[in-house]
C-alpha cells in the first residue's frame, strides 16, 4: 500500500525496511503537534515486517547502550505526511505519553 500524502494519526504504526541493515524496524505516532508527527521508534527490528495481528506485542524501543540511560527513541519528524516508503500497519493506543524534546525527519535509512 502506497502511503504517498498519507496525514498520519496519532496512533499510527508504520514500519520501513532500513538499507543500513536490510532489517524492518516500526514506529508509532504517539502525538502530532503543530503539524509535526511525534514518532517513537518500536522494538521490531527483523527480517520481516510486523503485520496487524503484531500490534499487541509491539513495545517500545528503549535506548540503554553507550550514553544512553534507558530511555525512549522518539521525536517530532518535520510534517504529519508519511513518506511515500514506509507502510502502514495498523492503529493502536499510544503505547507511551511522554514529553518529546528532539526534532528531526522520518527516520529513512
Amino acid at each position: 500500500m502506497s502511503n504517498r500524502f498519507r496525514k498520519t494519526q496519532v496512533g499510527d504504526i508504520y514500519c520501513i525496511r532500513s538499507l543500513k541493515y536490510d532489517k524492518w524496524c516500526a514506529y508509532q505516532v504517539i502525538d502530532i503537534r503543530e503539524e509535526r508527527a511525534g514518532v517513537l521508534t518500536l522494538d521490531w527490528f527483523d527480517d520481516n515486517p510486523p503485520v496487524e495481528k503484531d500490534i499487541p506485542d509491539l513495545k517500545p524501543f528503549i535506548k540503554s547502550f553507550g550514553g544512553w540511560h534507558n530511555e525512549f527513541s522518539c521525536l517530532y519528524a518535520e510534517t504529519v505526511y508519511v513518506p511515500s516508503q514506509f507502510v502502514f500497519i495498523g492503529n493502536a493506543e499510544p503505547l507511551e505519553r511522554i514529553e518529546i524534546n528532539a526534532y528531526g525527519s522520518w527516520p529513512t535509512d
